[in-house]
């Protein structure tokens, strides 16, 4: 399928518009008598920047998309066997009694693909807005939910029936996970017996032996194309965001992200997404691995704006050294770009695994005696609540006017980040990390604002002294290139 790019500069935002009655009927034609492919190169050829794709026939793709595929070799020549007449002509009534008594509605694996493509052409060609009014998210205001977005009728369309699972996961991280679309040994459906406002589809579910202690994979193993999708969306809306004036962060993928606990401020959850990320870290494919990083980089930029919590999304990272192992987190961080949010995020991540190196360190004092907690302040309400993606975009285009959403945070100073490199002779590959990005950073920022203890070590010889003494001669040997650039 061709990629309909945007014009140089514009995202058409402006003139984009729901599809008609009758172009959405010629798609939903197809896709009522199980005829995917059909229905998908319809759509293809009704794709234009001016109009939106329908919610629903987005999610059906999806559905399509992430349908599992055939588990025994078998299946495919019994699925076969009652495959969908041709698209049919005349009145209902005729096309009807022409079909067979039963006709298969499972996706063939061909569907699949052409679902996969399509959505990709789909984020290419429309603004990212309209594509995520089909994915769920947390966001309580403009949720996708059944009943308000379903077109066409439930009677006589069964992939928009079955695709209803994805309006109703509470974010689109969970579709993704192994099992949670399940294939169907006969997705067949009664014309004969169809009866208004009920259900008459005969499907039959396979029973799979499956280990209940063994929580399914994130992403299941024909999930990957899907997430390319997703990440490549978050990466357009990321970009639109960033022509506007604003940082460079997205909104839409703010909202695939739980609500602060307390119900105000920022956020900072993001477990669904790291799972992801750490177990595409584990696949020796390459392009799995990159997903992953490309992913990461997405959250990470979220924290150049007041609405994400860059320390605690820094903690929940730390964390997850136990449950991986540290080496998984360096390949992450060794895939990431080094933009100075990514630089960023390392200094404080690295900042807090030696600092809890360095309270581990020392010796436990006597316990104190408990006192009583004065009564917390009441919290000043935000004016952007959380999920909000309308007043985001909203103070985002009002930048210009003096409101600003970027996050002004203060690195460490050189004296801080050189105290905690002295603790403790483990380490090494962290200190490494936390000297490289701080260096690197001193030297992306203006003159006048470097740490000045940074620049007085540097002019006077006195800073190469000090990572002797921080790394010894093998350590020395091992990162020699970056202490030899950061000198």
């Amino acid at each position: 399928m061709d990629v309909k790019n945007p014009g140089p500069g514009e995202d058409g935002s402006q003139l984009e518009k729901e599809m008609t009655l009758h172009q959405c009927g010629l798609v939903d034609t197809c896709f009522e008598e199980g005829h995917y492919e059909f229905g998908m190169e319809m759509l293809d050829r009704l794709r234009q920047e001016k109009y939106k794709p329908s919610i629903s026939h987005v999610r059906q793709l999806l559905y399509i998309a992430l349908y599992p595929p055939t588990p025994f070799a078998n299946d495919q020549a019994r699925e076969g066997e009652q495959l969908p007449a041709p698209p049919t002509k005349g009145s209902p009534t005729k096309r009807k009694l022409q079909l067979p008594l039963k006709t298969n509605f499972a996706p063939s694996p061909d569907a699949t693909k052409a679902a996969q493509s399509l959505l990709n052409s789909l984020v290419a060609t429309n603004t990212p807005e309209s594509i995520a009014r089909a994915l769920p998210k947390f966001s309580n205001t403009g949720h996708i939910g059944p009943l308000a977005t379903f077109s066409g009728s439930i009677e006589d369309s069964y992939i928009a029936r079955e695709s209803m699972c994805i309006a109703d996961s509470k974010h689109s991280w969970g579709m993704l996970k192994a099992g949670f679309i399940q294939r169907t040994q006969s997705s067949s459906v009664s014309h004969s017996s169809r009866k208004r406002g009920k259900s008459s589809y005969d499907v039959e579910e396979e029973v799979f032996e499956v280990d209940n202690a063994l929580a399914p994979s994130s992403v299941a193993e024909n999930a990957w194309p899907v997430l390319d999708c997703l990440i490549r969306l978050f990466e357009k809306d990321q970009e639109l965001t960033g022509r506007s004036g604003a940082p460079l962060f997205s909104p839409l993928l703010l909202s695939q992200l739980p609500p602060p606990r307390s119900g105000t401020g920022p956020q900072w959850e993001a477990d669904a997404p790291l799972d992801i990320i750490f177990h595409a870290l584990k696949h020796e494919n390459k392009s799995r691995v990159k997903y992953g990083a490309r992913l990461m980089t997405l959250l990470i930029n979220l924290s150049s704006t007041v609405y994400f919590d860059l320390n605690m999304f820094a903690t929940s990272v730390k964390s997850r050294r136990f449950a991986a192992s540290p080496d998984l987190l360096w390949s992450l961080l060794s895939n990431l770009l080094p933009t100075s949010s990514v630089l960023n995020f390392k200094v404080v991540l690295c900042k807090q695994i030696l600092s809890e190196a360095s309270l581990a360190a020392v010796k436990p004092a006597s316990r104190p005696k408990p006192q009583a907690r004065a009564a917390p302040r009441a919290r000043q309400k935000q004016t952007i609540e959380h999920g909000d993606t309308h007043a985001i975009t909203s103070a985002t285009d009002s930048s210009h006017e003096g409101t600003t959403i970027a996050n002004k945070m203060a690195l460490p100073t050189w004296s801080e980040i050189f105290q905690l490199m002295n603790t403790s002779n483990n380490h090494i590959r962290t200190k490494h990390e936390l000297l490289s990005a701080f260096g690197t950073l001193q030297k992306t920022i203006p003159t006048d604002q470097r740490d000045a203890e940074w620049l007085r070590m540097g002019s006077d010889g006195s800073l190469k002294q000090a990572i002797e003494t921080v790394f010894d001669i093998n350590a020395r040997e091992t990162y020699k290139h970056t202490l030899h650039l950061l000198l």
